[in-house]
């Protein structure tokens, strides 16, 4: 092809009118009537539809073709559905007229203004319905005159069905409209030098002014309109205008200049402002749309990242799943993660991050036959510092995330780098530097390259394209715009690849990248730690009471479901610590279904408890109690007022325990002096006011010359512990997410009428409860224990919150010398200066 380009420059040098010429060209909403878009479609012809709800039901294909045989109602454009949530099918029957043109294109327009599913007569997913970003039409072949399909319309909107924004809570009461159901014939051309335009258009805004390319850009595109408009619009006109714009995209780039590796994928929250069932519903949309782009672009490929997802498709849309084990097979379609579910960062305990990957690394080698060695994790809230050594282990060279460019203090240093462990464990790292939702337009692929951290390091990074969070993933208009861009001058190289691709490229560079040791701390939605407690605390009951169970099957003494693993107990605990479940950052219908899910799983293990145990071939009456120390560690167990030895790694009979001898005090653990109390013990001593603040704590410790005690005192004078505070919570926009750094100017003290009670006063226990009200609507009890054992107090808490954007915190003294602390991390500890 001759790659000369060849234009008119415009007759005046006004920037701004050539260039607003070009955008009413185009215009979806200016003088469609004359200009080039309103040239896309040319005539329309109606079609046959019925209509019939399921309400809150989620059915499947052949029950919804029967219902609708029976009461499926005809219905017209307009036609209103809803509510929120509610399934609602479709039967369109088309006739393919006579006289349609055959140089055109004749689609199915279908526009049902909420998510929904093209199902075809024979029950096969199509492709997705997505009004919100132009996917609405499906080419039809006029071999047959004669075709129904059906429309699976789910009433939710792709990103969420909040009330006045995405965020609010759920707006029950929404309807949706059948906006188009029609055929109509469409002009491909047309379509391409849409498409050529918009981006002869952004370039000519985007590039540097002080270059020719983007006065090039500009004439181009206003000769093409001039050539389009004298010729009213002529087919040959049209071709010849695609021709000059392709002249002007081939022009190639300078050797410096950076490639975008363009990744197709489709991040799909598994829940997040919609409920684990219609995430099913998102994967097939998304998923089915997928594959018909990957049958038209050749060089394409695509990135699934979720176990979990895959399983649910195999079990509700067998075929689709086979459909993409074949573009797997070619390595188009790629399974990266290795994890059940796209979990939280820091939150799950170690084991359970071990068990995302081992669960999901099982799942993929059955998707596509290999293991990933790449953990992408895009969306979480922060990383933990053990993950390198984790990854590692479990034969994963690579990490992607994009998070990291949420923080709103510090920004990270590097795109492309090595991520050290806490154990000198590393993996090479890259953050794609713009985000995961690329639509591969001219401003994303030139702020890819402004904003990218490493040149000189390396010159390559990834382009992570396709509608996400709500599903939606890649589009046509997408893959039209990589195509231009593949080596066009002024733009960043775009280049098809997959992810392994990428990172062999990488690689090549690694002896030139810098180091980041330790986590990566996420300056932002800092709440989550807190937020929604309860999902929280019955995560790690459930981690504790499922090591338990496994830990009987090793020693085989429990005979669980007849000798079955754990895999189904394990799987359903990992879906819950997906990053917006675990953290509380869903709405409050994820929350319920999370919670049923724990209470069913407690069940499940509960009925096992009193299952037959087997030791050493005897069997043991049900009756009888078992002492379980699933640590490697000795304990000591408090029961019924003693003190008893719990061995490492050992399952004892209760009355076979021996007793722990403890050195008692010959003073008794509390004494009071009408305004507050003392707690004692051979380890410490507190004084506890009314309020139940600790006013002084003595630490006991021998002296190394001596026997004698010597006391420190871990409280300055002057200064309380376990003191509640009170702070306004207003952040600056994720409500219940953020921890804003000036909520620390509004803190107050609650210093309430309180009533410190003595509870309990044994040889080994004592406890004091403490309550009190806070602000006159909610209240809060404490009991502090302190037992003979024991070189620390216990406190438990219970409150009851009746505050509006208000968050509860208990305050200890001022920590301003302390040079540095530990903090637990997934399987070890990280000291934080």
């Amino acid at each position: 092809m001759d790659e000369t380009i060849t234009y008119r420059a415009p007759l005046f040098k006004n920037e701004r009118t050539t260039v607003e010429r070009v955008e009413k060209f185009i215009s979806e909403h200016y003088f469609k009537g004359c200009n080039l878009r309103g040239r896309l479609y040319g005539q329309s012809y109606p079609v046959h539809v019925k209509h019939c709800g399921f309400g809150f039901d989620i059915v499947t294909f052949d029950e919804a073709v029967e219902a609708l045989s029976i009461r499926g109602e005809e219905v017209d454009v307009g036609f209103k559905f809803g509510p929120t949530w509610t399934t609602h099918w479709f039967q369109v029957d088309i006739s393919i007229p006579q006289n349609c043109s055959s140089e055109r294109e004749i689609v199915l327009r279908c526009n049902p203004t909420c998510e929904a599913l093209l199902w075809s007569a024979d029950g096969e997913p199509i492709k997705g319905l997505s009004p919100d970003f132009g996917r609405t039409d499906l080419a039809i072949s006029i071999s047959t005159m004669e075709q129904r399909f059906y429309i699976e319309a789910s009433c939710s909107e792709r990103s969420g069905d909040g009330d006045g924004n995405a965020l609010g809570p759920v707006k029950m009461d929404k309807l949706f409209e059948l906006r188009r159901c029609e055929l109509a014939e469409y002009n491909t051309t047309i379509y391409d030098l849409i498409v050529d335009f918009e981006l002869l258009l952004e370039m000519s805004k985007m590039l540097p002014k002080e270059g020719a390319r983007r006065y090039q850009a500009l004439y181009t595109a206003n000769d093409m309109i001039n050539r389009l408009v004298v010729s009213n619009f002529s087919l040959d006109a049209q071709i010849e205008c695609h021709l000059q714009a392709k002249r002007f995209f081939c022009q190639p780039n300078g050797a410096s200049q950076i490639t975008l590796y363009a990744i197709g994928n489709c991040h799909i929250d598994t829940a997040w402002l919609w409920r684990y069932r219609e995430t099913r519903r998102k994967c097939s949309r998304s998923w089915s749309s997928t594959l018909r782009l990957m049958e038209k672009y050749k060089n394409m490929t695509f990135v699934v990242s979720q176990a979990q997802q895959l399983v649910w498709l195999k079990e509700f849309y067998p075929s689709l799943y086979e459909d993409m084990q074949h573009f797997a097979a070619d390595g188009r379609i790629v399974a990266v993660g290795g994890a059940w579910v796209e979990m939280d960062g820091n939150l799950p305990s170690g084991e359970s991050m071990i068990r995302q990957l081992l669960y999901g690394q099982r799942e993929f080698k059955k998707f596509c036959g290999v293991f990933s060695e790449i953990f992408w994790l895009p969306d979480t809230f922060g990383y933990s510092a053990q993950l390198p050594q984790i990854m590692q282990h479990c034969g994963m060279q690579y990490f992607i995330t994009q998070k990291m460019s949420w923080s709103i203090v510090n920004k990270f240093p590097h795109h492309s780098f090595r991520w050290v462990g806490i154990d000198g464990t590393h993996v090479i790292a890259h953050f794609p530097p713009n985000h995961y939702v690329s639509q591969i337009t001219v401003k994303e692929c030139m702020d890819s390259r402004d904003n990218f951290t490493d040149h000189g390091r390396s010159n390559i990074a990834m382009m992570l394209y396709g509608f996400g969070d709500g599903g939606g993933g890649p589009n046509e208009d997408m893959l039209e715009r990589a195509e231009r861009l593949t080596n066009c001058d002024g733009v960043p190289r775009v280049q098809h690849a997959t992810p392994q691709e990428f990172f062999n490229e990488l690689v090549k560079d690694a002896h030139n990248l810098c180091s980041w040791k330790g986590e990566l701390y996420l300056e932002l939605h800092n709440a989550t730690y807190t937020t929604q407690a309860r999902i929280k605390k019955m995560n790690r009951l459930l981690e504790s009471i499922l090591r338990d169970h496994e830990f009987l099957q090793s020693m085989s003494l429990l005979e669980f479901n007849c000798g079955k693993p754990l895999a189904s107990q394990w799987q359903r605990l990992l879906l819950n610590q997906f990053h917006d479940v675990l953290p509380g950052s869903c709405i409050k219908e994820v929350v319920a279904d999370a919670v049923e899910i724990y209470i069913v799983l407690l069940n499940e293990l509960s009925a096992d408890d009193g299952k037959e145990l087997k030791w050493e071939g005897k069997n043991y009456e049900t009756t009888e109690k078992w002492v379980i120390n699933s640590c490697n560690w000795p304990r000591i167990l408090f029961y019924n007022n003693r003190l008893l030895c719990l061995e490492p790694f050992s399952i004892t009979l209760l009355n076979e325990l021996e007793l722990f001898n403890l050195p008692l005090n010959r003073d008794p653990l509390v004494s009071g002096d009408g305004v507050g109390f003392r707690l004692r013990n051979r380890y410490i001593t507190a004084s506890i006011d009314k309020m139940g603040r600790i006013t002084k704590l003595l630490v006991h410790c021998l002296s190394e010359t001596s026997s004698v005690k010597e006391n420190f005192s871990a409280i300055p004078e002057n200064s309380f512990a376990n003191q509640f505070v009170i702070f306004d919570d207003v952040p600056l926009f994720w409500d219940a997410w953020d921890v804003m750094d000036y909520h620390m100017e509004t803190r107050e003290v609650i210093d309430s009428d309180s009533e410190a009670v003595l509870i309990r006063n044994t040889p080994l226990e004592a406890c004091i409860r403490v309550e009190f009200a806070i602000n006159g609507k909610s209240s809060l009890v404490q009991h502090i224990s302190i037992f003979a054992h024991l070189p620390y107090l216990i406190f438990n808490v219970t409150v009851q919150w009746h505050e509006s954007h208000k968050f509860l915190k208990v305050s200890y003294h001022d920590y301003s010398k302390v040079a540095f602390m530990s903090a637990l991390l997934l399987i070890s500890t990280w000291t934080r200066e």
